[in-house]
């Protein structure tokens, strides 16, 4: 789009050398050679990197070949000024650097304003004068809203690679920095460990001490994996209680000794009657393999092999040590956590980033104080051009002074409206209306205004949403300056700027539009996958926190029923010896897709961690789930199709029974989960689950009980 838009205006130049006999024909076509070589380089090579010389060279071209157009067009300069709008995006665009940006500016006005100088006309000097300013503030707030972008995807993305529970990488982060090291390590020759660690016995440690305490020695291990991890490797939770660390420039004898410095650390780990223990199986590239997942199920295989027991804890524990606080610029994985590491709990909500739309752009104070004082500026410049130009001194410009000026305080002294409502619509006609109306007050001299346009096209697509709106606005726009065009009286210069205007106006419109709805999906995509479990696709434990928040108090004002349920499967570790961590992983999957059929649309499902799920159930009873418990305990031995199937431990707690705060509710479902045993529930003579359908009452009435019924929902949980 950039090199076209050089090409197109190396076209116009040539179109109205040959056109217009009042305008100097060989500097033209000289102004049109140069830029015709632009657009061809630019449309024969690829885009240049941010920062390159290639890339200030694009955006000097960008203001140079505005400066030459001025030059080029005088003593119609003013004709030409507006072709500079697209500097500002570009900048933005191809300058991560703020002081870049910075130069770039001052270079531009200092040319620009060189040029309409040496021009002699005032109505250059004034146009570039309504420009430059216009520029500056549009090129701030483009590298303002990329700047916002770039750090909703750098937020969204670490969020979306981090284990809810320990705050270290996830399964998705691991295999993305893996891939990553091998190929710098392919290219570097180097060899590379991936080390699989498995906790021993997990489940009697969580059967000692409690899920509660469990879950903090699991944040133990990873704040021990993390100090011991030597600078650049990325350590990773990929199960409940499996771990990953990639450890760089390190082969097989490193990563067994360093997993032997592991099993030394959490040998100090209070885990009930017996020291903490850990498998390890360690995989070398080149040596076992050259991809990510042939080198992590090497590593995962050759666990089995190393199934040390839980031992007595030694006769002298020294007290561990505290994991050091470490600031590693290196790109990785996991940071090192500073000791005192908030809660998991804590920690999601302190992760929590601002999603970037249009919406939040427009109710923003600071760009809603921009717009006003952009409105003040343009009055101010109306006020010294009618001061200092007699020739722009009449009725329609007073009066287009005075409207600005009231616009741009009445904007001031009012919060910004919101997106869609007709105070919005005003503000955004104003931004086209008022340029339109200073050019028609201006004529036959209308280009002397043109930059008065400049933010138009910006408030069009930062303040609707919709783009039947940014269309309606744009053809508004459009309709109006080509009356202006076709009125006949506005001289030649105008005529090309209002062309250029509208040109430039639908690209950038455009352009912007697709930017914001880009944003926008990639905020809802991203933060869908913050909330859901990358394996099974149902939500994780942030999910469900969120959606208890919002169901509890809505639950305690309607005085309605709600039930927390608590569902773990043992045994997985001996499905995963005798078929592997596919099967695994397939069970999770399918048990995953079988609570969401079983437990209907209005519940939440969630995997809390390796084999735990949790199920939120608004609008329901403790009675009510019993046939429902006893469908999926049902289902579930089916589905893992084994001889001796995988059969659910479940713990139920109701509102306001069991437990009135969140806390309370999940620790009263964990507690009686854990003292749940499957084995005392006879499921033999039960008729096949995935054939049967599972019948869910739902509590829908209002609390006074004048429309309390009951609704049979059937769902076919196969």
């Amino acid at each position: 789009m950039t090199g076209s838009m050089f090409a197109i205006y190396a076209i116009a130049n040539v179109v109205l050398a040959l056109w217009i006999p009042e305008f100097d024909a060989p500097r033209l076509f000289a102004v049109g050679a140069v830029l015709a070589a632009i657009a061809a380089a630019m449309l024969a090579t690829r885009p240049p990197d941010h920062g390159t010389p290639a890339a200030h060279a694009v955006v000097a071209a960008s203001y140079l070949g505005s400066a030459a157009a001025v030059f080029a067009f005088a003593p119609h300069g003013s004709a030409t000024v507006i072709t500079g709008l697209f500097t500002a995006p570009l900048l933005s665009i191809w300058m991560t650097s703020r002081r870049a940006v910075a130069a770039h500016l001052a270079a531009a006005t200092a040319v620009l304003l060189a040029v309409a100088l040496a021009s002699g006309d005032h109505g250059t000097l004034f146009a570039t004068l309504c420009f430059l300013p216009a520029q500056v503030v549009l090129a701030a707030c483009c590298v303002l809203v990329l700047d916002a972008l770039e750090a909703q995807g750098d937020e969204f993305e670490r969020l979306a690679m981090r284990d809810a529970l320990t705050g270290i990488g996830n399964e998705h982060g691991l295999d993305a920095t893996l891939d990553v090291e091998l190929a710098r390590h392919r290219s570097a020759n180097a060899p590379l460990a991936v080390i699989d660690l498995h906790v021993v016995d997990f489940a009697q440690v969580n059967a000692e001490i409690g899920r509660a305490a469990g879950d903090g020695v699991l944040t133990t291990v990873a704040a021990a994996l993390i100090e011991l991890a030597p600078s650049g490797a990325s350590v990773a939770r990929t199960a409940g209680d499996r771990f990953a660390v990639v450890l760089p420039a390190t082969g097989t004898a490193g990563g067994g000794a360093f997993a032997e410095r592991v099993r030394e650390r959490l040998r100090l780990v209070d885990a009930g009657s017996q020291a903490l223990a850990v498998s390890a199986g360690v995989a070398a590239f080149p040596a076992d393999g050259t991809r990510g997942g042939t080198l992590r199920a090497i590593a995962a295989d050759r666990v089995a092999l190393d199934p040390p027991q839980r031992r007595p804890y030694p006769d002298h524990r020294p007290s561990a040590p505290a994991p050091a606080a470490v600031d590693d610029d290196r790109p990785r994985l996991e940071r090192r956590a500073p000791a005192g590491t908030p809660s998991p709990d804590a920690r999601d909500d302190a992760w929590t980033a601002t999603r970037v739309d249009r919406g939040g752009f427009a109710r923003d104070p600071l760009v809603w104080r921009f717009t006003g004082a952009t409105f003040l500026l343009y009055a101010a410049l109306a006020a010294a051009g009618i001061a200092f130009l007699p020739e722009t001194a009449n009725v329609g410009t007073v009066g287009l002074t005075a409207s600005a000026a009231v616009i741009g305080l009445g904007v001031l002294a009012i919060r910004p409206p919101a997106i869609g409502t007709p105070l919005n619509h005003a503000i955004t006609a104003a931004a086209w209306l008022v340029p339109i109306g200073a050019m028609v007050a201006l004529a036959p001299h209308a280009s002397w205004a043109v930059g008065t346009a400049v933010f138009s096209g910006a408030l069009i697509a930062c303040r609707l949403t919709e783009r039947r709106h940014v269309v309606a606005h744009l053809l508004g726009a459009t309709t109006l300056t080509w009356a202006t065009i076709l009125s006949g009286r506005i001289d030649a210069a105008s005529i090309l700027a209002d062309l250029a205007l509208l040109l430039s106006t639908w690209v950038l419109v455009i352009s912007y539009t697709l930017v914001f709805e880009a944003a926008e999906e990639q905020g809802r995509r991203m933060a869908e996958l913050v909330v859901r479990d990358p394996l099974t696709g149902a939500g994780n434990p942030r999910l469900l926190r969120e959606r208890l928040r919002d169901e509890l108090p809505r639950h305690r004002d309607m005085q309605m029923p709600l039930v927390v349920a608590e569902l773990d499967l043992p045994g997985l570790d001996a499905l995963a010896h005798h078929d592997g961590r596919g099967a695994v992983a397939d069970l999770l999957r399918d048990v995953a897709v079988l609570l969401g059929h079983a437990a209907g649309d209005d519940a939440t499902v969630a995997r809390i961690e390796g084999d735990r799920f949790r199920l939120l159930l608004p609008l329901t009873d403790a009675d009510d789930v019993v046939g429902l418990v006893r469908d999926v305990r049902r289902a579930i031995g089916g589905t893992s199709r084994r001889e001796r199937p995988i059969l659910p431990r479940i713990g139920i707690a109701a509102f306001p029974q069991d437990g009135e705060t969140e806390e309370q509710l999940i620790a009263a479902a964990s507690t009686r989960m854990a003292q749940d045993d499957p084995r005392a529930h006879d499921l033999t003579t039960a008729p096949d689950p995935l054939d049967e359908p599972l019948p869910i009452r739902r509590v829908v009435g209002t609390p006074s009980g004048t429309s309390e019924h009951h609704v049979e929902r059937r769902r076919s949980v196969g």
